[in-house]
């Protein structure tokens, strides 16, 4: 999922791209087939995917870049709560950990030092942070500032197109495709460089309930 360092440069500089290879990658998955248009509209659906505030799940990614046969390929766990953020563990191929909320933004390779930004180091980074961590909830106020919007559904299940406006997001994205039927299961992301990110969310298990003490000590490391 890592995008290409010119790319990266894009959107934050290629300092952190390992940081947005994590947090792109959560936003991937498998479209398969074309879902017809239905009266689900935007507002129901940021109804739907924000009535449940803490959502666990597992992954599974596959990148396809140009010029190379075979996919690559990585899977973890993520905890995302409205309240605190993301934290992104990916174990396969190798361990890396991802914590993302308004305030901070850290990326730590195992058994090294967390690497950490804040708003006040890189603005640009969190503007587009803060438009990912959206996703989750398919915040219409702020995707729209950046993305046109196409919803479609079909019984439970629903899609959502999202096509960047302006720069510096059409430089790096062609298209974002988020997927599911209760909350966010798959997205598809496609890049200027002409690969794909797929990713698969399986597992999962919303919640109403408040994390435990445990859960919330993965935030604050």
């Amino acid at each position: 999922m890592a995008l290409s360092a010119d790319s990266a440069a894009a959107i934050g500089g290629e300092r952190m791209s390992g940081g947005w290879v994590l947090l792109l990658g959560i936003l991937a998955g498998v479209v398969s087939g074309e879902l017809g248009a239905a009266p689900l509209s935007m507002a129901a659906l940021q109804a739907k995917l924000a009535a449940v505030p803490v959502q666990r799940c597992q992954f599974a990614q596959r990148r396809m870049l140009p010029g190379l046969e075979t996919p690559l390929l990585s899977s973890g766990q993520m905890i995302f709560d409205r309240q605190l953020g993301l934290w992104w563990r990916q174990q396969q191929p190798f361990v890396m950990t991802l914590r993302l909320n308004a305030q901070r933004f850290e990326q730590q390779l195992e058994g090294q030092a967390p690497e950490v930004l804040t708003p006040q180091q890189q603005p640009q980074l969190f503007d587009f942070s803060r438009l990912m961590l959206s996703l989750f909830v398919a915040d219409r106020t702020v995707l729209e500032q950046a993305f046109n919007l196409s919803l479609h559904s079909q019984g439970p299940a629903w899609q959502l197109q999202l096509h960047p406006r302006q720069p510096p997001l059409d430089q790096v994205f062609r298209q974002l495709i988020l997927q599911g039927e209760q909350g966010l299961e798959q997205l598809q992301i496609a890049d200027q460089q002409g690969g794909t990110t797929q990713i698969e969310f399986h597992d999962c298990h919303p919640s109403l309930a408040e994390l435990s003490d445990a859960e919330r000590r993965l935030f604050s490391r």
